[in-house]
């Protein structure tokens, strides 16, 4: 499930666990995304992995770590100091346990990512090969839901899927928390397509980076077959679909 056999290299094994929870995180984009679980899945991944850094250095007391660099440091503070604010103002305010929890949730999956990752970039043993692939990867299935959610539009379909019960925690819309196939544009009426992001601007974004690391990836083809070209020409295939159906 993991597609292991797509690990660059010879060997097909992660090398730390880190890489192998950001292997996860990308090649199981679509089924969290059709589960409804996108959304958490970024920030969820993020904290195991810093988890799991500071549980090793905890453990590997005699092993050298690699210093963390003076700017993430002041990510760390400056998201620290936030979430410091944030309970105060709910001291001060009155708003009571549920909600300063609630906030706090929010905190976590929002804001201190802004350290965690730089964090996280800093410390963790990841090969930007594996980084490049799982991208690659992710490609090939947003190519596949193309398909499939373009048949869905043809035949009349329901874009909307369902929306996911974890809009509890909260969030910025409910278009993060949506499992869609498609969306209608409300000025045309024609079919919108912004797969598993939340919006065409963070589909646009979307497509720099695989452009970018499709570009970057030194093999063309590996075990399942040349998918990774395919990948590497999706992004261009992809712009065009946004271009005509919106």
């Amino acid at each position: 499930m993991l597609f292991k056999t797509a690990l660059p290299g010879k060997d097909k094994h992660f090398i730390s666990t880190e890489e192998m929870l950001v292997w996860a995180g990308l090649v199981l984009t679509y089924p969290m995304f059709l589960l409804g679980m996108l959304y958490v899945m970024g920030s969820v991944i993020g904290w195991i992995i810093i988890l799991v850094i500071i549980l090793r250095m905890y453990i590997q007391t005699n092993r050298k770590h690699p210093p963390v660099a003076p700017l993430v440091w002041i990510w760390v503070c400056a998201m620290a100091v936030m979430l410091i604010a944030l309970l105060i103002a709910h001291s001060e305010w009155s708003l009571g346990l549920s909600q300063t929890i609630k906030s706090s949730i929010g905190w976590m999956k929002g804001w201190a990512l802004l350290a965690i990752f730089p964090l996280i970039a800093n410390l963790a043993k990841i090969r930007k090969e594996v980084v490049i692939r799982g991208v690659c990867i992710v490609a090939i299935h947003t190519f596949i839901f193309a398909i499939v959610s373009i048949a869905f539009y043809i035949v009349k379909l329901p874009g909307d899927i369902f929306l996911s019960p974890l809009k509890v925690i909260g969030g910025p819309g409910e278009s993060f928390f949506m499992v869609s196939f498609y969306g209608i544009n409300p000025e045309t009426g024609a079919g919108r397509w912004r797969f598993f992001t939340p919006g065409l601007p963070q589909l646009a974004l979307w497509h720099v980076f695989i452009w970018f690391f499709a570009y970057r990836k030194k093999t063309p083809k590996y075990a399942g077959g040349r998918l990774l070209d395919v990948g590497q020409c999706y992004c261009f295939h992809n712009l065009e679909l946004v271009w005509r159906f919106s």
